[in-house]
This record gives C-alpha cells, sequence and structure tokens, in this order.
C-alpha cells in the first residue's frame, strides 16, 4: 500500500506528494491545482538518456541522480517507449506487466525501445498493441500486434487520443500529442527544436504539461543541437511557444531524458531552472493532471 507522507505547495502551481512503501521511497505524484476534471496521469519510469542505458540501478527510486533509460506509464496501463529498463521500473512500483495493454514508441533507439521487454509483456497479454511511426521498420518483429501511425492522424488508445508528429531525430521518431477529457499532454523524447510542420500542428493547443527532451544542460555549445535539446534551447523555445498559443504561464513545462554525463546533480539542475519554472523529472515522479 501507499501512503502519502506530506504535501507541499511549490511555486509551479503543483502539490507533491511524497509516497512511500514501508520504509522505502517510491515516488513522487505532482498535482495541477487548476481544473476540476480529471484529465490522466504520467509516471516516469525512466528520465535519462542513452549513457545510462549499460549501467546498473537500485531496487528503488531513493537517489534521483541515477536516471534509468527514458519511458513512461500513462493511466497505469499505457507504456511511452519500452527500453531495457521499463520492466524493472515497473517492478519497483509494484505494477504487474499483465497490466500492461498497449505501447506507444517514440522511436526505434535501443534505449527507447528493448524488443525483448516488449516481448515478455506481450507473452503475458495476447491483446498486448505495439504502435510506432507508420515506416518504422524493425530488426525483429514484436510478438504482438503492431499498429502504424501515420504523422498527424489521430489514434484512440485506450481511453486516450494520441497524435504522432514528426521530431528532429533519427531512426523514425514522433513526438506524441496526447489528450483525454480535454487535457494535453505532450510528450516530446526524443529530438530537438520543432520541425516547421509540428510547429504549425501544435499551435493553439494551449498543452496543460509539456515534456521537453533535455539531454543536454545548461551550457552553451554542445554539437548534439540537431537531435537533442539543451536547457537553454528550452528556454528560447519557450518563450516563442507563448506567442502561438502552444503553452501558458500555467502550462506544467517538465524536463524528461537527462543525461547524467552532461548534467550537474538533480539539486544542482532544479535550482539552475526554478527560475524559469521548469519541473526537472526524476525516475518514480508521477505527474497527476
Amino acid at each position: 500500500m501507499l501512503f502519502v507522507l506530506y504535501s507541499q505547495v511549490f511555486d509551479l502551481n503543483c502539490l507533491i506528494d511524497l509516497l512511500l512503501l514501508k520504509d522505502k521511497f517510491l515516488c513522487v505524484i505532482i498535482r495541477l491545482k487548476e481544473g476540476a476534471n480529471m484529465g490522466f496521469d504520467i509516471l516516469f519510469l525512466g528520465t535519462g538518456a542513452a549513457d545510462g542505458m549499460n549501467a546498473e540501478f537500485p531496487d528503488d527510486f531513493y537517489n534521483k541522480n541515477l536516471r534509468r533509460c527514458a519511458s513512461a506509464l500513462i493511466n497505469g496501463h499505457i507504456l511511452l517507449d519500452c527500453g531495457p529498463h521499463t520492466l524493472s521500473s515497473l517492478a519497483i512500483c509494484g505494477i504487474d506487466i499483465k497490466n500492461i495493454t498497449d505501447i506507444v514508441v517514440t522511436h526505434l533507439h535501443k534505449d527507447h525501445l528493448d524488443l525483448s521487454a516488449v516481448n515478455k509483456i506481450a507473452k503475458t497479454n495476447d491483446s498486448l498493441k505495439l504502435y510506432c511511426r507508420e515506416d518504422a521498420v524493425f530488426e525483429t518483429e514484436p510478438e504482438c500486434e503492431i499498429c502504424r501511425m501515420t504523422p498527424f492522424l489521430e489514434y484512440s488508445i485506450g481511453e486516450l487520443s494520441v497524435t504522432g508528429v514528426p521530431a528532429n531525430h533519427t531512426q523514425h521518431p514522433q513526438h506524441l500529442s496526447i489528450e483525454q477529457n480535454g487535457k494535453r499532454v505532450f510528450y516530446g523524447l526524443d529530438g530537438a527544436w520543432f520541425l516547421g510542420e509540428t510547429v504549425e500542428y501544435l499551435k493553439n493547443k494551449k498543452y496543460n504539461t509539456f515534456v521537453f527532451d533535455a539531454t543536454v544542460g545548461d551550457y552553451v555549445g554542445d554539437y548534439r543541437m540537431g537531435e537533442h535539446n539543451s536547457v537553454p534551447m528550452i528556454r528560447l523555445m519557450c518563450e516563442s511557444m507563448k506567442t502561438l498559443d502552444i503553452i501558458s504561464e500555467n502550462t506544467l513545462i517538465v524536463l524528461s531524458h537527462i543525461a547524467m554525463c552532461l548534467h550537474k546533480t538533480h539539486e544542482e539542475t532544479c535550482a539552475t531552472v526554478i527560475a524559469d519554472g521548469f519541473t526537472v523529472a526524476f525516475d518514480g515522479m508521477k505527474i497527476d493532471i
């Protein structure tokens, strides 16, 4: 059973709940204060980049400086990516893989898609569906139904409406625009900047939560600017996105896909972006919208 240790109001119009299982720290829930209608929840199973792909991690989320490969779980049953650490993160949270009904893939890099993990889930659920961009080419076919997504078309995945939009990355990438009950979340891992056609789609969407690729830390001059964001890049984009009503002052801006080798500690990164109003994700963080 999960217990709420305490709630605290932060400057981001959020309530923060620390959750523990017995004496072991599990995760944090961020709850948006505005809006009475229930939207959906997102559990960050991993918030790291490929530099942690072969690392060994403990069986808890206590150390926020340790970042597993990026993946997330929506409403307890829809995965966004399924990488090499996804199954162990689900186990930490006490979530049975039998509960997974759908997997939505952002791209085919191995830190985001581990076919052996997908197949383990498929063995427990013969109706599992894996959604990917329509032109994705797998090394070996997953042992489940494959649903190919055409960019800018909306798909009903469980209770969600999900649209894949082109991303500035490699290996058949797509960012995800996700909606439920009038609430919108953008999940933008991996990628850098935004393509023109994607910006046109995002205009006037007024997202409640916007998750950025923040692979690179708070410095300039990194060579990855064509495939991953840095914190200064995100600052520039946010100001422009406000003018296009993509986000607003009330949007929860979340930084994820954080390379451990390119950032300072979690605490130092949080201090760096607190004035920007950004939330630095960590493994086990849950957003209840």
